[in-house]
């Protein structure tokens, strides 16, 4: 009898593990695509972690996320087209990070992107400069700055 009760029991746990992996899983949220539709053009870190706090590490102004991303060596990712008029994307000695435009696009006026002996990397990224002035658009004083599979216009 207690075999008969553990062959039963063993063939309906079976059937249950094979019932739960025909199940679909459940779906990956995308955050970036969310975080889109709210009007924010870039993140700092893991779309996971820019979702955290009610989308606290989404930026609508990469100026603004290049301030939070420097201080950490952290990487901002464009999730949409951008743009950005009358500020500086600078970095110092003491300051780092990575602008990932994702095949986006910056649209930029008035606007240089300097190191004042910091690192910057730039990649993936389409600049278009708005106002038809290319002067002082990429200014270094000792730091490191790399610019990867950008284009400029």
């Amino acid at each position: 009898m207690k075999t008969k009760l553990l062959s039963v029991f063993l063939v309906l746990a079976m059937l249950l593990t094979s019932v739960l992996c025909l199940l679909p899983a459940a779906a990956e949220t995308d955050y970036d695509a969310e975080a889109k539709t709210k009007g924010y053009v870039c993140r700092v870190g893991t779309a996971e972690e820019a979702a955290k706090n009610d989308y606290a590490g989404y930026y609508k102004n990469v100026l603004d996320a290049s301030y939070a991303a420097r201080t950490g060596g952290k990487t901002i990712t464009m999730i949409a087209d951008a743009t950005l008029s009358g500020n500086n994307m600078t970095t110092d000695s003491q300051h780092a990070f990575v602008l990932d435009g994702n095949n986006q696009t910056l649209t930029i006026s008035g606007v240089s992107f300097r190191s004042n002996g910091g690192t910057m990397t730039v990649k993936n990224l389409k600049v278009v400069t708005a106002d038809d002035s290319s002067e002082g658009v990429i200014t270094s004083n000792g730091g490191v700055m790399t610019f990867e599979n950008c284009s400029f216009t």
